[in-house]
């Protein structure tokens, strides 16, 4: 195999003897020296610098504060001339002659110039100078730039037209020359990476600055391929080729005028599409990695030759060919970047989820670094085992079985790191963050989660299950050979430079089947038909006539063994024939079995692949024979369990189909995965558990993410825009903010900033950049919009103002939509500044002023089921609609996949996950684009509100809508009154009144294909006689919420936990009753026993201290103010006995549920729903606001350990009999999939 050798690096085995080795100490110590001794001479050089730039702006300092004085002076003399013209002035204005009065204001309109030019002037002196020092560039760009949409080039069609003739004739050539054979030759000017990636599929020229003409002269390419370079081959491009020099210009011309097309990649997009557009511009083709960049090319640039490409992998780099034993561990291999916080609060919890279950082990990008800000923290330093050069980066991807991927960039549909590819194709489990583009691209494939408990539990389970550890692999693996390599990406450029569709080529492969048995000869057949995505010929080796017969009914064609004498293989198979293969009458073979063995040829070129450790069915079980290998040179294959190359089989006598025996040693040979192919397997009801298939989302094919970038259309008639940078805005902290933890760094093009702030806390930028409204917006009507990258909730804030400074209100707008807001009267000017909101980073395009056309519809949603609902949990908060959640979960793991839409008023576009579920959040436009896109087959609709119906109650009847009804959101204030101990205020209540008319408005409206869901009978009464309005029982269903019993499990409590009492509760309104479980513990201090007790409240909320105030000081009570992860509720749950949750109103009782499915003993108030879901059997029902009654329940459990017991017992079983998931969830689907 030349893709690899099968052993280790010299020099960079982390395993030789005890611990790391010396010389791999040793190497690791040279790295590191060296690393400190280039920063030491590059700290030295830029202290001279600085020294130099110091001492040049201290003359500079000096000369203007001599101007200053100058200016200064002169301004005390303008004033005294200022003063005395006054004087002279008024006198003239004291005189009633009209002709006097004209010559005055003649004088004063040139003092008022003289004024202002002098104090402009000294103005000039005083401010600092913006010019860079000694480059050229200006100081202060423009703040403003118009932008035409519709060409770089301008608007006349006919150079469009020329354009695009010129570009198809190119084409054309480039498919004559691809036709006629010849191996493309491309000239390029990439990076490195690129450049190897490349290199392998053409014949490539690294063009250089100084020789182009002379190297394209000579080489006489096919294609140019250009991406956006910023060092090239050798650094000979270094940061000219967004400058568009003119070497690369001409470039360009010479390929225009010898019909050679010319490609432009932009593989930097977004953060610097403004930045490469010329050279965009420049291009026949253009191409992006970013799918929601390709419509702003095609209105930008003119013409729609604008193209999704994303990266890749090369197989001959990035392989899965073993280069030793693989450690049972997790390797990362990167560096630490502290300004991207979010990357590394993920960085933090996978490494700590991973290191609970394996080693971690940290390959340093800057290992040995002296700059502290470049140097991994404390807590990592354990896991640092050294650091790798590029070419020695197969001992991170292949010399472990788990690698660790981060994500700065999660929202992006089609943009994630090349670790990804790289890594899958390594055949390596590759766990990361979240990322959105990474689950449309590879769906369940790679383990993703922000979640620490989620991918602690995720990674446990497959360390635990090395069968589906192997399978994930292997199907990663696949995904990547089959439509993600380098070669892939090069004929889609060629496919669509020449405007030929894209056909993915197969591999043909002749599959002799050998017998005299007619059953078995088709059944073997039969296996060879059903392989996926090769083409498969049969050939039939028989002597028996009825065979013979059989096999030309079916269309095969058959030979007689005695032919085979004198034959090759290559011979029997004929020449088309990329391999021969045997299909043995004993052997099972799964449908991917030849695929997988023939995409072994993409990175090696073995004469024979195949299985060497493998199944065998050994009667009626399949076990795997532990001695063979895996992805290594190998001897001692078989055919029948093995892929003979077209060369070799040239070579291979074809009546070695007639021996079951070794192949030559002559032959190289090597093994792939043990998956799909079953020794004795045939028949056997186990071999189907020998094939490599898993039951999860594998994500799309990329030809359905490309349809999507393909289908994109613009309006062309939209007029230039104006566009400002938001650094030239001058964004400012706002009044009060202080030290508000968010910081901005200006880019070219964007900006970034980064928050730190808390989940639902918000910092303003303010913009001290006046525009004037006149200038901006004539006709008074302000039009704007921008884009904004990363997880930061990031919105712009428009404030308008008088001329005298006053203010005349704001208006807030998020990012990726067009805006038109109306310009107050008596506005003549307004600043853009921003509005942050909780933790992230977010990277902010340019602001377009007067079009915004690129508010693109969301595509590549997942499922057919839409999922909308009014909040959604989070990682910094666990209980918003925490129910819903474990809903959605279950859905997935019933096979429904189900997309989830976080609907908020006002809020822009922002893509999350939580705990392996995407959410999408947006406002009722984006809500509106999605049900018109047609994509969903049903909708499921949670908390509905007054903007959500809006946009539902146009939906089709052929759509079925479920509507779950909670209680919060349809209840009247007579219903929760207790939020209002004292008089109702007039908002409340105004607030009720316009919920009663709106859901009475819904009661009217909803159609037969709407039904409702209530959680209990009580809700579901209530509310027909709160809104006075009759439910036909066809329209509504009675479910309790789902109580996923999985997690919450129930383990026999011991007597003495009647003891450990539980409290977790949300502390955000009076009708949780909090206070009424502090009064219970209060009552129950001076009882003799109290001691015995331990309480634990758990919960947050703006109640919380004041709630649990009176209880800091007892010893027996553990408070903790956070929120908590169903994996922590559960295991609270197991360390106690008895769960304390009055209420002042429930319509269900969720959190009460989970701890009676766990065992333990409820102590409820009986209001509203409870007394439908605990009666005296399981807990305990004290009156309302009656808190004695629950210390009694306390005291009687303390008094009977018998009664604890049967109730705990009681209750677990209550929950799995009315509300457990097993229950409710096959209720749920059925109304779900039956449209109810």
């Amino acid at each position: 195999m030349t893709a690899g050798s099968g052993e280790r690096r010299d020099g960079v085995d982390p395993d030789a003897g005890d611990g790391r080795g010396l010389e791999w100490e040793l190497r690791n110590a040279r790295q590191a020296y060296e690393r400190v001794r280039r920063e030491a001479i590059r700290f030295q050089d830029e202290r001279d610098q600085a020294r130099d730039k110091a001492a040049h702006l201290t003359e500079r300092l000096r000369d203007r504060n001599a101007n200053l004085a100058k200016a200064k002076k002169r301004r005390d003399e303008l004033k005294l001339e200022v003063a005395a013209l006054e004087d002279r002035l008024r006198d003239l204005e004291d005189s009633r002659a009209f002709r006097l009065q004209s010559r005055a204001r003649g004088v004063r309109r040139r003092l008022s110039g003289s004024r202002a030019a002098a104090l402009s002037q000294a103005a000039a002196v005083g401010a600092p100078d913006e010019q860079a020092g000694g480059n050229g560039v200006p100081s202060a760009p423009e703040w403003a730039r118009p932008v035409t949409f519709g060409s770089w080039r301008g608007h006349d069609p006919d150079v469009l037209r020329a354009r695009a003739d010129a570009a198809a004739a190119a084409g054309t050539r480039l498919g004559e020359a691809v036709a006629s054979g010849e191996r493309l030759r491309v000239a390029a000017i990439v990076d490195d990476f690129t450049r190897h990636s490349l290199d392998p599929e053409c014949e490539l020229l690294n063009l250089t600055p100084a020789s182009w003409q002379e190297e394209l002269d000579r080489f006489q390419p096919h294609l140019l391929f250009v991406e956006s370079a910023w060092r090239g081959h050798d650094g000979a491009w270094h940061n000219t080729v967004p400058q568009l020099v003119p070497e690369l210009q001409g470039i360009f011309a010479w390929c225009r005028e010898h019909g050679v097309p010319t490609v432009f990649w932009n593989k930097e997009d977004p953060v610097h599409f403004e930045r490469f557009l010329p050279v965009a511009a420049e291009a026949d083709v253009v191409f992006t990695s970013d799918i929601d960049r390709v419509a702003e090319y095609r209105l930008r640039l003119g013409h729609d030759r604008a193209h999704l490409l994303p990266f890749a992998a090369q197989p001959h780099v990035h392989n899965p060919v073993e280069i030793g034993v693989r450690r049972e561990a997790l390797a990362f291999a990167g560096a630490y970047y502290p300004a991207y916080t979010d990357r590394m609060r993920d960085l933090r919890s996978l490494v700590s989820a991973a290191a609970a279950t394996m080693p971690v082990e940290i390959f340093d990008r800057n290992y040995g670094t002296t700059v502290p800000t470049a140097q991994f923290p404390e807590e990592y330093q354990r896991h640092i085992v050294g650091t790798l050069q590029p070419e020695e980066i197969d001992v991170a991807y292949k010399g472990y079985r788990f690698g660790l991927n981060l994500n700065s960039v999660k929202s992006s549909r089609s943009m994630f790191a090349r670790r990804v590819y790289e890594l899958l194709a390594s055949n390596t489990v590759t766990v990361s963050n979240h990322s959105r583009a990474i689950k449309l691209f590879f769906g369940d494939l790679v383990p993703m989660s922000d979640s620490e408990s989620l991918m602690r539990s995720t990674l446990a389970e497959l360390v635990a299950d090395p069968d589906t550890t192997d399978r994930l692999r292997a199907l990663g693996l696949r995904k990547v050979l089959r439509e993600h390599t380098y070669a892939h990406r090069l004929a889609a450029v060629v496919a669509t430079v020449t405007g030929e569709p894209l056909v993915l080529t197969r591999p043909k492969v002749a599959v002799a089947v050998v017998g005299d048995d007619r059953d078995v000869v088709r059944r073997s057949a039969g296996l060879a038909a059903a392989q996926r995505e090769v083409d498969v010929e049969v050939v039939v080796v028989t002597a028996a006539a009825d065979v013979t017969d059989w096999a030309a009914g079916a269309g095969l064609r058959t030979v007689e063994p005695a032919r085979l004498d004198g034959m090759t293989l290559g011979q029997l198979a004929g020449p088309e024939a990329a391999g021969v293969a045997l299909f043995h009458g004993d052997d099972w073979y799964g449908d991917h079995y030849l695929r997988d063995l023939a995409d072994a040829r993409t990175y090696g070129d073995a004469d024979v692949v195949g299985k060497d450790r493998r199944f065998r069915a050994d009667g009626s079980e399949a076990a795997v024979e532990e001695t063979g290998s895996s992805y290594v040179p190998v001897t001692g294959l078989r055919l029948r369990r093995g892929l003979v190359a077209a060369a070799a089989a040239a070579r291979m006598p074809a009546a070695d189909l007639l021996a079951d025996r070794p192949v030559d040693t002559s032959f190289d040979q090597f093994a792939v995965h043990r998956f799909d192919y079953c020794e004795a397997g045939v028949g056997n009801p186990s071999a189907a558990t020998c094939g490599s298939w898993l039951p999860i989302d594998q994500g799309l094919d990329l030809s359905e993410i490309t349809a999507v970038a393909e289908g994109v259309e613009v309006d062309r008639s939209l007029e230039p825009s104006l566009v400002v940078l938001p650094a030239e805005l001058q964004p400012v902290p706002g009044a009060g903010q202080g030290e508000a933890p968010v910081t901005i760094n200006n880019a070219r093009d964007w900006m970034t900033i980064t928050s730190q702030l808390g989940e639902e806390e918000s910092s303003w930028l303010v913009g001290s950049r006046p525009l004037e409204i006149s200038e901006v917006w004539p006709d008074r009507v302000a039009r704007l919009g921008f884009r904004a990258e990363g997880d930061g909730d990031v919105a712009l804030v428009l404030r308008f103002r008088a001329c005298s400074g006053e203010s005349l209100g704001a208006t807030v707008h998020g990012p990726g939509a067009n805006h038109v807001v109306p310009v107050p009267e008596g506005a003549v000017s307004a600043t853009i500044g921003w509005r942050v909101t909780g933790p992230g980073r977010a990277t902010v395009s340019p602001v377009h002023l007067t079009s915004w056309p690129f508010d693109a519809p969301d595509g590549l949603m997942r499922g057919d089921t839409l999922l909308v609902t009014n909040q959604y949990p989070s990682y910094g908060d666990l209980y918003r609609n925490a129910f819903v959640h474990a809903r959605v979960r279950r859905y997935q793991r019933a096979g429904l996949t189900v997309d989830v839409f976080r609907h908020r008023s006002g809020k822009p576009v922002l893509h999350t996950e939580f705990e392996g579920v995407d959410v999408m959040r947006g406002d009722t436009d984006r809500l509106a684009s999605l049900l018109s896109s047609g994509s969903h087959r049903r909708i499921l609709v949670h908390a509905l509100d007054e903007d959500m119906w809006s946009v539902i109650r146009s939906v089709g009847p052929e759509i079925p809508v479920l509507v779950w009804v909670h209680g919060s959101e349809i209840q009247p204030l007579s219903r929760r009154m207790s939020n209002y101990p004292g008089e109702v205020p007039e908002r409340a209540a105004a607030t009720s009144a316009r919920r009663v008319a709106f859901w009475q408005r819904v009661l009217d409206e909803a159609g037969p294909h709407v039904h409702f869901v209530f959680p209990s009978h009580y809700l579901a009464e209530t509310v027909q006689e709160d809104l006075q309005r009759t439910l036909a029982e066809e329209r509504f269903t009675v479910l309790p919420n789902p109580i996923d019993t999985d997690v919450f499990r129930h383990r026999e409590k011991a007597p003495d936990q009647r003891h450990r009492i539980l409290s977790i509760r949300p502390y955000t309104t009076r009708i949780y009753a909090n206070d009424l479980a502090v009064a219970a513990v209060l009552d129950l201090v001076d009882e003799p026993w109290f001691d015995e007790l331990a309480f634990h409240f758990v919960g947050d909320g703006p109640l919380f201290d004041e709630t649990l105030a009176p209880l800091r000081d007892l010893p027996n009570v553990t408070i903790e103010r956070r929120y908590l992860e169903q994996a922590e509720i559960a295991a609270l749950h197991a360390d106690h006995g008895v769960m304390l949750i009055p209420s002042r109103s429930d319509t269900h009782g969720v959190t009460r549920d989970e701890a009676m499915a766990s065992g333990l003993v409820p102590i409820v108030s009986a209001v509203a729903a409870v007394p439908e879901f605990v009666s005296e059997t399981e807990g305990f029902l004290a009156p309302p606001e009656d808190h004695r009654a629950l210390a009694r329940a306390i005291a009687e459990l303390h008094a009977d350990p018998d009664d604890f017991q049967r109730r705990s017992a009681a209750a677990a079983a209550r929950v799995r009999r009315q509300a457990g998931i097993e229950v409710t969830l096959a209720q749920e689907l059925a109304l779900i999939r039956e449209g109810r």
